[in-house]
C-alpha cells in the first residue's frame, strides 16, 4: 500500500476519492502519493488532483 501524503485528505469530488484509495491500495509501498498539490505563480493557482512518485519508474500526475 503506497503511502499518502496527507494521510487522510479532503476532497472536492467523491471521484477524486475513489480514485485515490484504489490508488493506496495498488500502489506498491515504495509509492507516495500526494493529494491536492497546490503549485503557484504571481498569475494563478494550480491543483494537481493526484501526484504519484514511483521510486525506478516516475512521475504521473492525474487530473480526475
Amino acid at each position: 500500500m503506497a503511502t499518502s501524503v496527507p494521510d487522510q485528505p479532503s476532497f472536492q469530488t467523491a471521484s477524486e476519492r475513489e480514485v485515490w484509495q484504489h490508488l493506496c491500495r495498488q500502489l506498491d509501498d515504495d509509492c507516495v502519493l500526494l493529494a491536492n498539490h497546490r503549485l503557484s505563480d504571481k498569475h494563478k493557482d494550480h491543483e494537481a488532483d493526484l501526484v504519484v512518485l514511483m521510486p525506478g519508474s516516475g512521475i504521473v500526475v492525474v487530473e480526475v
